[in-house]
């Protein structure tokens, strides 16, 4: 199995794939990020054993994609792995979120585990655990039993004792129950089996508080007559048991029509009589869907009877209280409408009832809109009048005329879906307070789906309940029947696209669903699209296409992407995937050869999947854009301006700094060296994770929403890329936005900031002087090479054996380029240089924006004068610039004068002014000056070089206070310079004025003027 470095996996996020099983035995878990330390030493893999400290939030992730959450400073053992995970607690908190494996979190004799639920278990006081269900189902276990609590529900329990809510449906219900969410202590409901108990004689009395209406009649059975049949599902609402819905149903029919018995085949035994209650307002739609409204007596039979005993089984409802129900026999599921929109008008409903009776029964009007399609949207219009209280209105956005509300729940194989948590305003007993809320049930019946019945309940939790959960909800239920229906356009196929030329030979890369990319042994189809893949994460067993499909499939000799979607995966990350809507994303490339040394190389795109949710919950999208890498400076780096559209939702930008034009200054790296990543691959340098605007459905709150991307470059030269990318926020990871994107480029060229040369020098041996922030260097006899417009691409500034440095253009243009016959100038600016070796700092020097890094290269000096003097005038310069850029380049004007004498005795006398616009003109001027060069400070060597420092003064622009002398009294330049050609007829200038972000660099070419007339 490959080692995996910790910088790896702190790159890695949250969201990101782990190593699965080996097929040699135990495996241990990734930290995915965070910090764990082992014997104080960090840890990049928890193994089975080790106790662990948390140095920071750290999470890890089980192959199925359960996210364990460890508090920081908090100790813990990994007791155990594989298809099970467990932890023992040693201190502090851990949080657990299961998408299927059962995790186990112990400490001091108390268990709690869940199997598709999410939770968290805190340290408790008496030495156990304390905390709360915040999703599906869990139990809590010591040495005295076991107890299950639903989501919502907060527990605390020791070695002896186990307290928290009582959760009165069953592990893995869909029930919503009404219960007080800062209730810790167990209902005496939980005595099962508690037939005779003062809370069951309450139940048929009527409530120790007495109830609202007409007393029930209890205390008798009623036989259960009628027919009997099958294939039913039913919903219902009602007090004390809340909302709900069943399917495998047999329902028993009396002859008047009424509802005298519902069972549940699913082994449960769930089996419900109306028993003594009247059967009220009972009503149909086409025959196809019924509802009614049991009141008046006591339920009988079997309700959750192995987790309530008989408390729910035999319940007294007074004339104002009921049961509410909706039953019928599902719509097909291939003949519920794929596409289009439909309006349901009410046909009838029961009167909805509050929970204790304490108003009469009211009544409801409302309609019904459905869009049908890959994203299933409900719009509901209800009101309900609850006389002597209040009118409330169940409204989505948009109403009936527009569906917008998306079902958390639905189930077309049940003809269900379910809807929570809609709005209802603040007013009447049943809403108190703003954090009113809605659900509704909805069953389609008929040929079509034209049938609809909803059971439904308005709620706030705010409402305090009594011992059998009794509050102030509204419960009722409705028919309706299709008013119109709109076709909409088929959706489009689950595969699509085509390769434009088979994959080349391997080694390959695959990047996959956002969270790895991995050298990887692949199977294509006959069509070009990925099978099937083997690598590090998967294991053996790899992961399969299974009976997927693939659209948007793409590619060319390089790369190639595609969607897996509308079918079952198998091995690892295994998954049902809906059509359209649904998708494995995935990459897969050619290994890339002879990659570019210097340039930027601009990749348009060539093709990209359609973007999802991982829920499903919204349209696929689509993305445009570009990426560029800039190459030569350490890692190339990789830009990118993309925009991921995603309908109806939101537009998600990732702009890294600097764009396309400045790659450089990206976080994102083509990862050339080290173990960490495969060779190729496009990853984010270092630790932690790449951040953009939230905003949408994927990043729905105000935290940091988190990009993280994986892919590679691919072919020769790098002539193409791919990504894989995902759009993900810390706790909101089921909506994530997932794709992949293909580019290709013509190569990597050298940004044009200058007219072509007329006649650039030829690659060879030449002298040069290069001036940079803080330094001037003049070297001899070095190799440089030239781009075709003839500006310089690279300089070998060090020969010496195991110290070689050759610094090269790499992202940056040559501005201010040109020459004469003995050398040429210029300044590197706009990106990063490249090269070898790290001499001097040349290589890796961020030039972006208006830096630079000044060049003169030559012919060398031959035959220098040994008398007389001669005049030199400005031939041309590499514009004066901050070392940061601050503004724009200045200019460079003045004069020159050598008083030649030989070895030892040329004098070099300048008088220069270096403007820079708003700030200064700073004033270089040798002793003597230009105009008496034998006191100058600087004195020629026999290479025909000088250098030295010399006093600098200044003069204000405007406001400017000179920048680059913040002390005016003691301001100096160090200037060096070099003769060039036959005679020294060329002498160039590098100066450096002052230090550090302030200072100033630049050059100047002078060329000897022709003497004047005798």
């Amino acid at each position: 199995m490959k080692s995996i470095s910790f910088n790896r996996l702190l790159a890695t996020t949250a969201l990101a794939a782990v190593l699965s099983l080996s097929a040699g035995g135990a495996m241990a878990l990734p930290v995915l990020f965070g910090g764990a330390s082992v014997d104080g030493a960090a840890a990049a893999n928890i193994e089975p054993g080790q106790t662990v400290t948390a140095t920071t939030l750290l999470q890890l992730q089980a192959p199925d994609g359960s996210i364990v959450t460890i508090e920081p400073g908090s100790v813990f053992t990994l007791t155990g792995e594989g298809d099970t995970l467990s932890f023992e607690l040693v201190s502090g908190a851990m949080r657990v979120a299961s998408s299927g494996t059962p995790i186990a979190i112990s400490k001091g004799g108390v268990t709690i585990s869940t199997t598709g639920g999410a939770f968290s278990a805190f340290e408790g006081e008496e030495g156990g655990l304390s905390g709360r269900v915040n999703q599906g189902s869990a139990t809590v276990a010591n040495g005295a039993g076991n107890r299950d609590f639903a989501a919502g529900q907060g527990y605390e329990a020791s070695e002896t004792n186990i307290a928290g809510t009582f959760t009165p449906p069953p592990v893995n219900t869909t029930q919503l129950t009404q219960t007080d969410s800062g209730d810790t202590d167990y209902s005496p409901a939980d005595e099962q089996g508690s037939e005779g108990s003062d809370i069951v004689e309450e139940a048929a009395g009527g409530g120790s508080g007495g109830y609202g209406g007409t007393p029930p009649v209890t205390g008798v059975v009623v036989p259960v007559t009628g027919d009997a049949d099958t294939g039913y599902v039913i919903a219902y609402a009602a007090d004390s048991v809340g909302i709900d819905a069943r399917d495998d149903v047999t329902v028993t029919i009396g002859s008047g029509g009424e509802l005298n018995q519902y069972q549940v085949g699913d082994g449960s035994d769930e089996r419900l009589e109306r028993n003594s209650n009247a059967s009220l307002e009972r009503a149909d739609s086409n025959g196809n869907v019924f509802i009614e409204r049991w009141a008046g007596g006591e339920t009988h039979g079997n309700y959750y009877n192995d987790y309530n005993g008989t408390t729910f089984s035999s319940l007294g409802r007074t004339s104002h209280q009921g049961f509410h129900s909706v039953y019928g026999k599902p719509t097909a599921e291939g003949d519920i409408p794929t596409a289009g929109v439909a309006t349901y008008d009410l046909v009838a409903a029961t009167n909805p009832t509050i929970d204790d009776g304490s108003f009469a029964p009211g009544t409801f009007t409302g309609e019904l809109g459905v869009l049908f399609g890959p994203i299933f949207k409900v719009g509901v219009d209800f009101t309900v009048d609850m006389p002597g209280d209040h009118t409330y209105a169940v409204l989505t956005a948009g109403g009936a005329a527009a569906p917008s509300a998306a079902p958390q729940y639905k189930d077309f194989s049940k003809g269900l879906f379910r809807i929570n948590d809609i709005a209802v305003a603040q007013g009447g007993a049943t809403c108190p307070s703003a954090n009113c809320t809605a659900s509704v049930y909805g069953l389609f019946t008929g040929a079509g789906g034209e049938d609809l019945g909803v059971a439904y309940q308005i709620m706030d939790f705010s409402v305090p309940t009594d011992d059998l959960f009794r509050g102030k909800r509204i419960s009722g239920a409705a028919v309706f029947t299709q008013g119109s229906y709109t076709p909409g356009d088929p959706p489009p196929s689950s595969s699509s696209g085509e390769i434009e030329a088979p994959l080349g030979a391997g080694p390959y890369l695959v990047a996959f669903d956002g969270v790895f990319v991995d050298t990887s042994t692949i199977e294509l189809d006959g069509d070009g699209a990925l099978s099937s893949f083997v690598n590090d994460y998967t294991g053996e067993g790899g992961t399969d296409r299974g009976t997927a499909s693939v659209a948007e499939l793409w590619g060319n000799e390089d790369v190639t992407i595609g969607r897996w979607n509308d079918g079952t995966t198998t091995g690892y990350l295994a998954k049902q995937l809906d059509p359209l809507v649904d998708g494995y994303h995935y990459a897969v490339g050619t290994a890339a050869l002879n990659l570019p040394t210097y340039g930027v190389a601009q990749y348009t795109l060539a093709a990209a999947t359609a973007p999802t949710f991982a829920d499903g919950g919204g349209l696929p999208g689509t993305l445009s854009g570009a990426m560029s890498i800039g190459y030569g400076g350490g890692m190339p780096s990789v830009g990118l301006d993309l925009e991921i559209d995603m309908p109806d939702d939101h537009v998600y930008v990732v702009e890294t700094p600097g764009g396309l034009a400045l790659p450089h200054l990206s976080p994102f790296v083509v990862y050339t060296t080290g173990p960490a990543y495969p060779a190729n691959s496009i990853v984010m340098a270092g630790s932690g994770t790449y951040t953009i605007d939230s905003g949408g459905r994927a990043c729905v709150s105000n935290g940091s929403c988190f990009f993280s991307l994986y892919g590679f470059v691919s072919g020769e030269g790098g002539s193409s890329a791919a990504l894989n990318y995902k759009i993900w926020q810390s706790g909101y990871f089921a909506q994530a936005i997932t794709g992949s994107a293909a580019f290709t480029t013509g190569g990597a060229e050298v940004p044009s900031l200058s007219d072509p040369l007329d006649t650039p020098f030829a690659d060879g041996n030449y002298t040069a002087l290069v001036t940079k922030p803080g330094s001037n260097a003049t070297y001899t006899d070095k190799a440089a090479v030239f781009g075709p417009n003839g500006e310089l691409i690279s300089y070998q500034v060090r020969t010496n054996p195991g110290s070689e440095s050759t610094p090269n253009i790499g992202s940056n243009g040559m501005a201010e380029l040109g020459r004469n016959a003995d050398a040429m100038w210029g300044r590197w600016t706009g990106g990063e240089t490249g090269g070898t070796g790290n001499f001097n700092g040349y290589v890796g020097a961020d030039l972006s924006g208006d830096r630079g890094m000044h060049w003169m290269v030559g012919n060398p000096a031959s035959d220098l004068p040994a008398t007389g003097t001669a005049e030199y005038e400005l031939a041309g310069y590499s514009a004066p610039v901050f070392n940061d850029g601050r503004s724009a380049p200045g200019t460079l004007t003045g004069a020159m004068t050598v008083a030649w004498g030989g070895t030892g005795a040329t004098k070099i006398g300048t008088d220069l002014d270096v403007a820079m616009a708003g700030d200064a003109v700073y004033h270089l001027v040798t002793t003597g000056g230009a105009a008496n060069p034998s006191t100058s400070e600087f004195t020629m060597g026999i290479d025909g070089s000088f250098g030295g420092s010399l006093p600098v003064t200044f003069t204000g622009d405007g406001a400017g206070t000179g920048a680059a002398c913040p002390n005016p009294g003691s301001c100096n330049a160090s200037m060096s310079g070099q003769a060039f050609g036959q005679g020294g007829k060329t002498i160039g200038i590098g100066y450096v004025i002052g230090f550090g972000d302030s200072g100033i660099t630049g050059n100047g070419v002078f060329t000897q003027a022709a003497p004047p007339p005798p």
